[in-house]
């Protein structure tokens, strides 16, 4: 075999800089897999008709900082000792370990390897060697797959390495029962081990779990073969290789998905001949650099390729076998398998992009939260109360997961460090909560989790789908609540951005007299960009996000209407509509550098009103209106009147609007429901589109009139309003 098999893999990890993780959110049961037919074990060798390779080791090392500790609040979400009370494992993984690992180095080892099991599906035992033995000094841990298989029975490409766990899953059965599929050895003579499993190393020392996480991770697949060193003195020319065994071998499956900024495979030899300066210029951050192109990674990423590490001097050990350690840097949810780490730090969850990595090369992953015990940590827990005074940061759409909800359970779901949400310092997040399919009519209820009150955020019927838009407060773990009152449903819940403490001179509300962007008729599979510069006085600059209101008329089809920057195909849904049925949603959108937003309809063909509200963003030059995220609080209770002004009660005299999350029970008729400042006369503008017989509800910011007051009137028929306070908008 050559130099460690092109360095396959190349997983060396330095431990400076990893980002620290979020409270480990619990994950929702997973229907247990059909169980595999039951195969005779093939006589020794069992190696199917595969073709083994043996696979390296891969590094991990420790380097220091002095920026002191940085660590997410695992132990708040952790039951004793290691597994979430509320998290299901669906993978059986079993650990041998050798002599020397004392209790503590166990139990984090085996903590890490419990959340492995409740994040990919595997019917067919997987095996661990754990050594627990002297290594190079600054070296922390070595671990890798032990071998890689390709063109078995049951393989879904040919010609393509599997590592042996994921290669065991697809053929349905251990292709090999005399090995592990994972071999691991960590450095029991590393002096600064923190070996505790509450996620908080101190500054001095070096988290074993994280560690352990990560190496598995590669274990598990996170393994390729692009090289950029030259055979045979294995030195740095500027060129670039692949292959597992020699240049022109077999690729693995985490090959085959690294792609070009443009799009073009690594792996295409007109491109990137085998040897080249071009091959091994992408694997140095030319053309882009490596990013991955499957279609579940891209849409953990929001919608955007993950990008690979592709530094500009080919980092052996470390090069394009890791995420960007610039594009999800310390603090950030998918920091976990970036090639760096440092003391102090720790991350305990492997990350919403690695989990779709995982399921592009062919594992069958977990991603869903669970409903989580009450926190026992001896920090408690405490829920959102109160004002804040806030700063809105756009971060999204990114999906942060899907929720298989049963009625009347509570859920609780991390969000601090997840779907571009920071690890400490947000208050309230933005999210799109979608259900979809319920059993039954009823709604959604959201709120700050240990406890906080809820607000009801959207009616649905019985095999609809609905979503909303709705800001909602974390409690001091970083975590929303969620609840359906009857039913089942699954549950989507996508972050828009997040609000936190005022500390800078933008992220302020600034409204905009409503005006029409477009209503253009737009058909699926034909997006279309839309300028918006000066639209309404809308800036060309200082605009964070686009706070707009859209309008799916009457569409020929069903499917899902999506708004994102222009140029780029946004991939993540805002609303669902049905044919021949208006729906309006607000919608909070980042735009191109050009000041285009970009329109897309997933099936049939409409029009599709864009109106613009207002922005987040840099101060206008009448200055911008400060956001204030309060606990949601019931304003108005079925008012019956269709048309009715209501006072907000203990509004500051400086606010200016406020952030309802409004609904229609019981419309008799069709029609749309507009709201408006309490002194307003004359036409107002629709903000709900209802239809007879079928609630419906939408977030709405709304000016106030003298005294707090809001104004709302149903164009036709009656029905029952309500209205819930989230926040309001005020001159300081």
């Amino acid at each position: 075999m050559r130099r460690s098999a092109l360095s396959v893999a190349a997983a060396t990890l330095l431990l400076v800089g990893l980002g620290a993780g979020s409270a480990a959110g619990a994950t929702l049961p997973v229907p247990a897999a059909t169980p595999a037919p039951a195969v005779t074990p093939a006589p020794a060798p069992a190696f199917s008709s595969g073709v083994a390779r043996t696979a390296p080791l891969k590094t991990l090392r420790a380097s220091h900082t002095t920026d002191g500790p940085t660590w997410k609040r695992t132990a708040a979400l952790r039951a004793t000792p290691n597994l979430q009370a509320s998290a299901v494992a669906t993978a059986d993984i079993r650990v041998t370990y050798s002599a020397g690992f004392s209790p503590a180095a166990r139990t984090a080892f085996q903590a890490a390897v419990d959340t492995w099991k409740t994040q990919i599906r595997s019917t067919v035992p997987i095996t661990i060697d754990a050594v627990w033995a002297p290594l190079d000094a600054g070296v922390l841990g070595q671990a890798g797959p032990a071998n890689f298989r390709r063109d078995f029975t049951g393989s879904p490409r040919a010609g393509t390495y599997y590592p042996d766990a994921l290669a065991n899953v697809l053929a349905g059965r251990d292709l090999d029962t005399a090995h592990p599929e994972i071999t691991a050895n960590f450095n029991s003579t590393f002096p600064s081990w923190y070996l505790g499993t509450d996620g908080r190393p101190g500054a001095e020392s070096y988290d074993f779990e994280s560690v352990v996480l990560h190496e598995l991770g590669h274990g598990l697949g996170l393994v390729g073969t692009l090289d950029g060193l030259s055979p045979p003195n294995w030195d740095d020319q500027g060129r670039g290789y692949w292959g597992l065994d020699s240049p022109g071998d077999a690729p693995t499956i985490f090959d085959r998905f690294i792609v070009d900024g443009a799009g073009t495979d690594a792996l295409n030899t007109t491109t990137y001949p085998q040897g080249s300066t071009a091959l091994g210029g992408l694997l140095r951050g030319a053309a882009g650099g490596g990013q991955w192109k499957g279609a579940a990674g891209v849409a953990a990423a929001g919608g955007s390729r993950p990008k690979i590490y592709s530094p500009a001097n080919f980092e052996p050990g470390s090069s394009v076998s890791h995420l960007s350690e610039s594009a999800y840097p310390a603090g950030t949810a998918n920091a976990l398998m970036t090639p760096y780490i440092q003391n102090g730090e720790s991350l305990h969850d492997p990350g919403p992009i690695v989990r779709g990595m995982f399921a592009d090369m062919g594992w069958t992953v977990s991603t869903t939260p669970a409903p989580a015990p009450t926190p026992t940590s001896p920090t408690p827990c405490v829920k959102a109360s109160g004002v804040t005074t806030d700063r809105f940061v756009a971060t999204g759409p990114t999906k942060r997961g899907t929720l298989a909800m049963t009625g009347g359970t509570t859920y609780e779901l991390a969000m601090s460090g997840y779907a571009g949400v920071p690890v400490s310092s947000a208050s309230a997040v933005l999210v799109n909560v979608e259900v979809a399919g319920p059993s039954t009519a009823g709604y959604v209820m959201l709120g700050s989790a240990c406890g906080g009150t809820t607000v009801t955020a959207q009616q649905y019927v019985a095999g609809g789908t609905r979503a909303a838009l709705v800001s909602v407060p974390l409690d001091s773990y970083g975590r929303m609540q969620l609840k359906i009152s009857s039913g089942s449903a699954s549950v989507a819940v996508t972050v828009v951005g997040y609000y936190k403490p005022a500390a800078s001179s933008t992220g302020l509300f600034t409204p905009l007299t409503r005006t029409r962007a477009s209503g253009a008729v737009i058909r699926a599979g034909a997006p279309l960009d839309i300028a918006t510069n000066g639209v309404g006085g809308l800036p060309a600059t200082g605009v964070d996000a686009v706070v707009l209101q859209v309008t799916v008329q009457t569409p020929t089809a069903g499917g899902a209407v999506s708004v994102g920057p222009g140029g780029v195909t946004p991939t993540v849904a805002q609303q669902t509509y049905t044919a021949g049925r208006s729906i309006s949603q607000l919608v909070v959108a980042r735009r191109s550098a050009d000041g285009k937003l970009r329109v897309a309809m997933s099936g049939g063909t409409a029009a599709v009103l864009v109106d613009i509200w207002g922005y987040y963003g840099a101060a206008s030059p009448a200055g911008g209106q400060v956001p204030h995220r309060i606990v949601p609080t019931r304003v108005l209770q079925a008012a019956t009147a269709p048309d009715v002004t209501f006072t907000v009660p203990n509004l500051p005299s400086d606010a200016r609007s406020v952030v309802l999350l409004t609904t229609v029970t019981n419309p008799t008729a069709n029609g749309f429901l507009g709201a408006a400042a309490g002194n307003t006369t004359g036409g107002i503008p629709g903000v709900i589109q209802y239809y007879a017989g079928n609630p419906i509800g939408n977030l709405v910011i709304v000016p106030v009139g003298p005294g707090g007051t809001v104004r709302f009137k149903m164009s036709v028929g009656t029905g029952k309003l309500y209205a819930d306070l989230l926040g309001y908008n005020g001159t300081s």
